[in-house]
């Protein structure tokens, strides 16, 4: 009896530790995995900040050396035409273009 105890208790402790290192195996495996998405999603922001910074540096660049350059940018952000020009809209265009108008004569009025 006393000889199959020396053998059963190390046995037991063995076990028990070996449970224990596989399941923080398994939890520092799934944090890794988790971490890693992390990461990547925090490159493609980057990437796409950084993509975002370069077209706005090119933007400004071209806004400084060419004139017409200059005026498209105006034109295509704040909808500006020449007086030579004219824009045909959708119906939907149209009802934006309302509904901006009437919130702006809404803040207007408050």
């Amino acid at each position: 009896m006393n000889g199959k105890i020396k053998y059963i208790i190390p046995s037991i402790l063995f076990i028990v530790v070996a449970i224990y290192l596989a399941k923080d195996i398994y939890f520092a495996q799934s944090d890794i995995q988790k971490n890693s998405d992390v990461i990547e999603k925090l490159s493609a922001t980057s990437k796409q900040g950084k993509e975002t910074v370069h077209r706005t540096k090119e933007q400004i660049k071209e806004f400084n050396t060419n004139p017409k350059a200059a005026e498209r940018l105006l034109r295509e952000r704040y909808d500006i035409i020449r007086k030579d020009q004219f824009i045909i809209r959708q119906q939907d265009d149209a009802d934006d273009i309302d509904n901006r108008q009437e919130d702006g004569n809404n803040d207007k009025n408050n």
